[in-house]
């Protein structure tokens, strides 16, 4: 894919390889079971501004650079609370002269409590994007990037310290062109389903897998005087364990 590590660090969260959708999964369970421990919430309880206040407070606690900023909010939306991804806000700041980006539009979340203990994660989004950049070699980097549905379910559960997410993503285009060299990446649909859980209670470890496909999968790079690089699949499956994995200090 693209390498664009000369670029704002911010940028990365256009690459095609999912490093997006992995992103804002991050954000919104990066404090879950603190939230719904604090919120104690039960399932059908209208959620106040307060919730939500609380809610994003606790995410921000992960992310202090956005605390200002436009990025996330987040809001009462019935017996949900709205979690809503502005990458405007996120992109705040830059210098439009060396980075533009239009039609990334907002994202949105839901996290509805069920019970004192789980809690029901779900999304459903779009997205067509265009940027344009240039790095710190002056180099121009011109992409087209859309998402045509990306769906998402999951459930949090405190009794066990565990999340499971699935993931459904269709219709993944990018097109990018830096100098001579232009990067194509296509995917058909993207499946995905990730388990979490503590190894057992109290001892700082977690067991963590999943499995996945990529269906209709196609990538290209060309450049003058180099050799075409072309792969394509059909279909490519994949499935993963981890156990007894220490977890990471949120410090680290």
């Amino acid at each position: 894919m693209l390498d664009i590590e000369h670029y704002d660090p911010r940028m990365c969260a256009t690459s095609a390889d999912g490093d997006i959708s992995g992103m804002r999964l991050k954000i919104v369970t990066a404090t879950s079971f603190f939230l719904l421990s604090a919120i104690c919430a039960v399932h059908g309880m209208e959620m106040r501004q307060k919730d939500a206040d609380d809610f994003r407070g606790g995410l921000l606690s992960s992310f202090p650079d956005l605390v200002n900023s436009d990025f996330l909010t987040v809001k009462p939306a019935g017996d949900r609370l709205e979690v809503i991804l502005d990458f405007n806000g996120f992109f705040e700041g830059l210098d439009p002269k060396t980075f533009r980006m239009a039609g990334f539009g907002p994202w949105s979340f839901f996290f509805t409590p069920q019970d004192n203990t789980t809690a029901k994660l779900s999304a459903d989004n779009s997205v067509k994007a265009s940027l344009l950049a240039k790095g710190v070699d002056g180099k121009i980097i011109e992409g087209n990037y859309s998402i045509g549905s990306f769906v998402l379910g999951g459930l949090i559960d405190l009794n066990t310290s565990g999340i499971q997410v699935n993931t459904s993503v269709k219709g993944v285009n990018y097109v990018s062109q830096l100098g001579e060299r232009q990067d194509v990446f296509h995917a058909g649909k993207m499946d995905n389903t990730i388990n979490w859980r503590a190894s057992s209670p109290g001892n700082g470890h977690v067991d963590y897998g999943g499995s996945g496909s990529l269906s209709d999968y196609y990538q290209e790079t060309s450049q003058s005087q180099v050799p075409e690089f072309k792969i394509s699949a059909v279909q490519i499956d994949h499935e993963y364990q981890l156990s007894n994995v220490q977890r990471r200090n949120s410090t680290a």
